[in-house]
């Protein structure tokens, strides 16, 4: 293994940058105190704002601050076709969301879907604007998560939780995956009423249990507002033998 020790005189604070096959590691402190200070932003952003003399919940910058990668794994674009963002690094796996770094614009956020001849595939989730050869490539450690809890009670959030209606985002109190583990089919409680949608048809030939998984289903270009509207009334009745 060769190892190669160059001097660079943009490091201002001290750290260090370490390039290798699958990527770079960027150790330098003010990347650190970046990242510190976006981290805080993001726990206050999240929350309300404080008034003067308030008291301060410190668990949940305390938290934040313990799930942060303090050593960015880092990566650079080296080919783009389609949808589809090529990469030398970072060291990912796949499902890790990572975050592309255009010239200019916000950062992209960007799923590994694989690996080939040793570089990342990524499949962004906005557009790739200012996105070009050489963009950084940030690994974030962590799959694709959406926030739940009682905040999102009444707000109108978009597929990932950011929030559409011009409130502040919501505080929510935990965050899954969205690849979780099925739950066990035998675990499930049994279906003992029916749930009556004021369609005959469906309540006598195709009789639907509370609880029950169903689907809805019409044509290309046909809107599913009548399923939707008798859904809201509804009714549940005990289950007859």
């Amino acid at each position: 293994m060769k190892v190669e020790l160059v001097a660079d005189e943009e490091i201002g604070l001290g750290g260090c940058v370490v390039e290798t096959s699958g990527g770079s590691l960027d150790a330098r402190i003010e990347t650190q105190v970046q990242h510190l200070r976006e981290t805080l932003l993001k726990v206050r952003r999240g929350g309300e704002q404080e008034d003067a003399g308030a008291i301060v919940n410190l668990a949940d910058y305390s938290y934040a601050i313990g799930q942060a990668d303090w050593v960015p794994r880092c990566g650079r674009v080296t080919h783009s076709y389609g949808v589809v963002v090529e990469s030398k690094g970072p060291d990912a796996f796949v499902g890790e969301v990572c975050e592309i770094h255009p010239s200019r614009n916000a950062a992209v956020t960007a799923e590994v879907v694989g690996i080939k001849d040793g570089k990342m595939l990524l499949m962004p989730y906005g557009e790739l604007k200012g996105v070009k050869l050489g963009s950084q490539v940030v690994a974030t450690g962590r799959p694709l998560q959406i926030p739940v809890g009682e905040a999102l009670l009444g707000r109108v959030v978009d597929a990932f939780g950011a929030p559409l209606d011009g409130q502040p985002a919501p505080k929510a109190s935990q965050s899954y995956a969205i690849s979780g583990e099925p739950s066990n089919p035998l675990s499930r409680a049994t279906i003992h009423e029916v749930l009556e949608t004021g369609v005959r048809t469906i309540d006598t030939l195709l009789t639907i249990g509370k609880g029950q998984r169903v689907g809805i289903f019409s044509g290309s270009g046909r809107r599913q507002e009548h399923p939707a509207r008798n859904d809201r009334f509804a009714t549940s009745r005990p289950m007859s033998a």
